[in-house]
């Protein structure tokens, strides 16, 4: 067996690597430092480097397809994430394959997956974070100023790290910021798969299992779609991997070569404090959880003293910057966390029913059966997983700290199913899934390379293995990404990405040219989105200025309560878009959540409510696609108008 595929237990005695062989594992390979040496050619890197770009030619071809609604789009969409998934996971299994070749082969394999999210809308920002992001971005680039308004998202301008750094790109290069984003984004999507191997490999002391770690992590639902958005959260994850592999290394080291490591960590946590308020807190519990672990199972390998101070700098910088910059954070977050909880005690008590799976809307059909066995099949076999690997990870394992946290955290993940069955949980489930896979991948992987492949060179294990990342890996995108919105296709109502269309796209552009910026509008979801941003104007939201809008567009006429909304928002403008009263709303909302039937809306938007503004007096139609109609209510905010 090479040197690559070693498996050890990997320890820190007084900063120095101190690397046991399990008794079992003995003939299992080299030392470390023999395990980190680089072999004299590429291996089938250039190979599977040309299968994955194929794969993305297909992926774009689909997307293509979509727009033209052809039937071979979806089967080319998953033809091509197989293409690039399977001979990856096939060789990064395969023994004897060389380390730097299995760095290559997962920061490919992660490019790629980037790009596939591209393919959907190569030229433009379509999903619904990445215009909230722009606006903030597009800001920055326009005033050079932090912590302006942002009345789509209004937390996220007080995490603006990633548009910072895409701003710094913008002005450096003169891109747009669409184009500086995905070079960022590119770009860290790499680190984050080498930080991601290189953590791995030094807690398990196996570049076997450090591959195969970084493939399952792959397969969460996330990672393919929502974590290759120009969102915070795309850049704040390979922050905190490289945080995690800095203070993992800097334990190794001796006292007088810990500077390097030390700094990156301080850095890092500087940045990603500023960047994600929820990666920073996940990073932060884990540390404390690592520390925790470290005392009471009196590990050798982590430096506890270390690490609870590590801890504790996290957790003062989360604070600090909560305290006098984001103090908003919490109250944003809190309804999330508490509803999921309120509701799953209701569904425990038979007081409501669970969330049907799978449907986004009682508008839209079910996915074919196939994706829906394949999801439920993905969720199985990490079930049946997780006892063989926490059981592999405790006998070859128990040492290490940060491996017992692994498994720790691993053995929440049924408790995160559960949250699925609530409406309100469901995304907090989702959202969790790209922190919990980073220990699901470790415990998954150690398992397969303990007991499930062996040392020996077999294309029957490897090829059984193939098949079951493989699973894992369709399963999870089909989980994250629902059946609307994966490829480009028809107009759907309040369904995000695929609610972005030209029509829309032009009543924006058109209201910036002509009523210039920063008018106070009020519109639906998605014409909120885009008059923010290719229309820059001033849209007055409940997320932001606690006034509901929902009430001025599904009254059947406008009332005193309208008129009084009008008033206190000071709107000047109305977006109305007829087609909200042709069908159910994708994501739950016609507006924003608050509005009557929340998550719960039987029939569409009622057609004579929104054409109201035709026969109201003194209410000018200022623009009329066809679809889209913007109206000049101003004196319905001053009171007249009858």
């Amino acid at each position: 067996m090479t040197p690559s595929d070693s498996h050890l237990v990997v320890g820190w005695d007084a900063g120095q690597w101190q690397a046991r062989r399990a008794p079992d594992r003995q003939a299992d390979g080299a030392a470390w430092d023999t395990a980190v040496q680089v072999a004299d050619s590429w291996g089938a890197l250039p190979w599977l480097g040309l299968v994955s770009a194929i794969g993305v030619l297909l992926v774009a071809y689909a997307n293509n397809s979509g727009r033209v609604l052809s039937d071979w789009a979806e089967p080319l969409l998953w033809a091509g994430l197989i293409t690039m998934y399977v001979p990856t996971a096939v060789r990064l299994a395969w023994p004897g394959t060389p380390r730097h070749e299995r760095i290559g082969l997962v920061s490919i394999l992660g490019l790629g997956l980037f790009l596939a999210k591209l393919m959907y809308s190569p030229l433009y920002f379509t999903f619904h974070d990445e215009f909230a992001h722009w606006q903030t971005a597009d800001t920055i680039v326009s005033t050079g100023r932090l912590f302006e308004e942002n009345t789509l998202i209004p937390v996220s301008t007080f995490y603006p790290g990633l548009e910072i750094v895409t701003a710094a790109v913008v002005s450096v290069s003169g891109l747009s910021i669409f184009s500086a984003g995905v070079l960022v984004l590119g770009v860290t999507r790499i680190m984050f798969m080498v930080a991601l191997y290189l953590l791995h490999e030094a807690v398990s002391g196996s570049g076997r299992v450090a591959g195969i770690a970084t493939l399952l992590y792959m397969a969460n639902p996330n990672f393919a779609f929502f974590d290759s958005q120009f969102g915070y959260e795309s850049l704040a994850l390979p922050l905190a991997g490289v945080i995690l592999f800095a203070v993992v290394y800097r334990t190794s080291m001796p006292r007088l070569r810990r500077l390097g490591p030390t700094v990156i960590v301080l850095l890092g946590l500087a940045a990603l404090v500023t960047t994600h308020h929820l990666t920073a807190q996940a990073l932060t519990a884990f540390l404390v959880c690592w520390a925790a672990v470290a005392i009471v199972a009196r590990t050798r390998d982590d430096g506890a003293g270390a690490l609870t101070w590590t801890a504790l700098l996290a957790l003062v910088l989360i604070l600090t910057w909560l305290a006098y910059v984001a103090a908003m954070t919490l109250a944003y977050l809190a309804p999330n966390f508490t509803g999921a909880f309120a509701e799953l005690v209701r569904l425990v008590m038979r007081e409501s029913t669970s969330r049907e799976l799978f449907r986004a809307s009682a508008d839209l059909a079910l996915p074919p059966l196939w994706e829906r066995v394949t999801a439920f099949s993905s969720v199985i076999l990490i079930l049946l997983g997780l006892p063989v690997g926490l059981l592999a990870v405790w006998r070859g394992y128990r040492r290490s700290g940060i491996a017992l946290t692994f498994g720790l955290i691993a053995a929440t993940y049924p408790g995160t199913l559960a949250l699925r069955l609530t409406q309100a949980g469901a995304e907090s489930s989702n959202r969790s899934s790209e922190l919990i896979f980073l220990a699901i991948g470790f415990v998954l992987a150690v398992a397969v390379v303990r007991w499930g492949l062996g040392g020996r060179k077999s294309l029957v294990r490897t090829g059984i293995f193939g098949v079951w990342a493989t699973m894992i890996f369709l399963g999870g995108t089909i989980i994250g990404w629902g059946h609307y919105g994966r490829l480009p296709g028809a107009y759907l109502v309040s369904a995000d990405q695929q609610s972005i269309e030209p029509q829309g796209v032009l009543a924006a552009q058109w209201a910036r040219d002509v009523l210039g910026p920063s008018n106070r509008m009020a519109a639906d979801r998605t014409n909120r989105l885009l008059m923010a941003t290719y229309g820059g104007q001033r849209l007055v939201t409940g997320a932001y200025d606690a006034i509901d809008v929902a009430p001025i567009f599904m009254s059947p006429e406008i009332g005193d309560t309208e008129r009084a909304l009008l008033h206190e928002g000071n709107i000047r403008f109305i977006v109305v878009d007829k087609r909200l009263t042709t069908a159910l709303p994708v994501t739950g909302v016609y507006f924003e959540a608050g509005e009557p039937d929340t998550n719960a809306h039987t029939s569409p938007l009622d057609p004579d409510a929104l054409a109201k503004f035709d026969h109201l007096k003194q209410v000018n139609r200022v623009f009329d696609s066809g679809d889209i109609m913007v109206y000049d209510v101003t004196v319905l905010r001053q009171g007249g108008g009858e």
